[in-house]
């Protein structure tokens, strides 16, 4: 199985990277989190006015996995938010689906939100979450899916 890399643009060391298999925030990887500092810098700016709320989508634990790496994964966010005067508020990125597309079901249903190594899903009855939880490997998934309906293609 071929790893998937990543240019190592805008580091001060050269090389390439490997992306992380969870695909949240590592902890070990300070050249990531500086990183992702600075790409949430350019792309939001400072608040317009301070505590100006926003909200962030976070993935939800995975069965069977550490809650810690999730929790450092949205501690890190909330703080690099409140650094450029924002008043950050978390949500999982199922229950995000849900209050996107359900509002004309009273919010009710299942949202799931696909990324590139996870599948976020959310049961919600009257806008509460149920239960929410993602599923690793989203993008293989997806990929398996793809060539059970495609068997020709070269995906």
């Amino acid at each position: 199985m071929q790893k998937q890399m990543v240019p190592a643009r805008g580091l001060a060391q050269s090389g390439r990277h490997h992306l992380p298999k969870q695909r949240i925030l590592n902890p070990a990887e300070a050249d990531g989190l500086l990183v992702i500092r600075q790409i949430i810098t350019r792309l939001l700016g400072r608040a317009r006015k301070p505590g100006q709320t926003l909200y962030f989508g976070v993935p939800a634990p995975a069965f069977g996995v550490n809650d810690d790496k999730f929790t450092f994964h949205e501690t890190t966010l909330r703080e690099c938010l409140r650094e450029l005067g924002y008043e950050p508020k978390s949500i999982s990125e199922g229950l995000a689906v849900v209050y996107g597309e359900l509002g004309d079901s009273n919010f009710t249903g299942i949202g799931v939100s696909c990324g590139g190594g996870m599948c976020n899903v959310c049961l919600a009855y009257l806008s509460v979450p149920v239960i929410s939880f993602s599923v690793a490997k989203g993008r293989r998934l997806h990929r398996l899916q793809f060539r059970l309906r495609h068997p020709r293609s070269g995906h």
